[in-house]
């Protein structure tokens, strides 16, 4: 093997661990990104990782799905109960629509809970229907929750917020990221955990 040959074999194989790297931390520096556009409140910036649509759609079907769970959980005639958690639903929409905002996104990505659902201000997200149906408040800290970052596939990057309640883990607040093209990444689903619910 040549010099020359060794040369552009050694460039070569550097290029591929660079654009290996680069591909692996993309969704870490999105969600840096992402905090950095909510916290200034950036509406153009934020539009570049999250997908409002997606992200709205996700929110009031983990709302919906957890006042329904909660209704039929303490409702002693279930046809009802499917009523109530119905009109609930709809009525939740412009609530919902009011949390996908930057200053609700910012709440999302720094702390794991959003503002304007029924509990009050800095509720957590996940705890949210559990407010609804009389449950005590989570419990207010000083520290914000650690979360948790991984892939969970080659085209989903979950950020996970543990939520607690008299000092109890429930389960995880997640923000679940969808690839966007080769590089980028959007913010495009919720899940509350199972405790919630």
């Amino acid at each position: 093997m040549t010099l020359r040959t060794k040369i552009i074999s050694g460039v070569v194989v550097a290029a591929a661990i660079a654009i290996g790297a680069a591909l692996y931390a993309s969704p870490y520096r999105a969600v840096t990104q992402l905090r950095a556009a909510a916290e200034a409140g950036d509406r153009e910036r934020l539009e570049t990782f999250v997908d409002f649509a997606a992200l709205r759609d996700s929110v009031k079907a983990e709302v919906n799905a957890a006042i329904t769970a909660r209704a039929m959980d303490t409702s002693k005639d279930r046809r009802y109960a499917g009523l109530g958690a119905a009109l609930a639903g709809a009525l939740m929409g412009p609530v919902v629509d009011s949390i996908v905002t930057p200053a609700g996104i910012a709440a999302m990505v720094q702390h794991g809970r959003a503002r304007g659902l029924p509990g009050g201000g800095g509720s957590e997200v996940a705890n949210a229907s559990a407010d609804t149906a009389g449950a005590p408040p989570p419990e207010p800290t000083a520290e914000r929750p650690k979360p948790t970052m991984g892939y969970a596939g080659v085209n989903r990057f979950v950020v996970a917020f543990p939520v607690r309640r008299k000092g109890v883990e429930e389960g995880e607040f997640r923000l679940i990221f969808r690839r966007d093209g080769l590089f980028g990444w959007k913010l495009s689903q919720v899940r509350f955990p199972a405790a919630s619910r």
